[in-house]
């Protein structure tokens, strides 16, 4: 029966996330035209982000059509965590550029920086555009943070234990696997390298087919797709794929 009623919460939430998904117009799966030309972060990013703010998913969009990787330190409702690197006890998205030495507050001025770092000469994908373009951007994007209302999706901090080291997470915006794999790490605070994986990408796709291509299905092998989300936690060696599986893990490794 709890295993019956565990499937059909996790059918109910892919098809939540599945409305995010196509709300926000499936922004930050597809990556940007030109990033080969743009100047590459050369040391990586630093995100204070809360899973359930429509700005930190704005901000974590640009990040996948740009293909940036980044440290994501989580801080949900009341995280502790995390809560000291904001500045002037202010709110997430909250980035640190060692780059560039800024520390940037806000997630316009977060998104500008971005593109004008490194994406001067790309040319984002139309979707992404059309999502930023009048009133369309915060109001799905308001819409889309209160479908995922409850405390674990993304929301509320759940007492965990300290990682030596950062997780690593693949994937992308543009899934609600994905989504439900930050949710979990969020709450939690449970910090991670954001390896972003957008559709385009083929110097990453290569490199995950070169690590994890024995764990793909035949059907994904022929076809040349990978399979996203992929955690992998170098604190206990373990490489997951599956949300549900990956979850099932962090919960149970994590939790305190």
């Amino acid at each position: 029966m709890g295993a019956a009623v565990s499937a059909a919460a996790g059918a109910l939430d892919v098809v939540l996330l599945t409305m995010v998904y196509v709300l926000r117009l499936a922004a930050g799966a597809f990556m940007a035209q030109g990033t080969a030309r743009c100047r590459r972060p050369e040391q990586t990013l630093t995100l204070v982000d809360w899973e359930a703010d429509p700005d930190c998913r704005r901000v974590r969009e640009t990040l996948c059509v740009l293909d940036i990787d980044v440290v994501v330190k989580p801080c949900p409702h009341r995280g502790t965590r995390f809560r000291h690197e904001l500045d002037g006890g202010g709110r997430p998205p909250f980035l640190l550029d060692p780059n560039s030495g800024q520390r940037i507050a806000g997630g316009e001025a977060i998104i500008k920086h971005l593109w004008r770092q490194y994406g001067n000469e790309a040319t984002p994908p139309m979707n992404y555009r059309l999502i930023r373009t009048g009133p369309l951007d915060k109001a799905t994007g308001a819409l889309a943070s209160a479908i995922r209302f409850r405390d674990r999706e993304g929301r509320c901090k759940v007492e965990s234990s300290v990682p030596d080291e950062p997780l690593v997470l693949w994937g992308s915006e543009g899934s609600p696997f994905v989504a439900r794999v930050r949710e979990a790490l969020c709450v939690l605070e449970l910090p991670y390298v954001y390896r972003t994986a957008p559709k385009f990408n083929s110097v990453k796709r290569k490199e995950y087919k070169r690590r994890f291509g024995n764990m793909l299905s035949l059907a994904r092998k022929n076809s040349g797709l990978i399979q996203i989300p992929l955690l992998e936690d170098p604190n206990t060696g373990e490489v997951l794929l599956e949300s549900a599986d990956i979850i099932e893990y962090l919960f149970r490794v994590y939790e305190s």
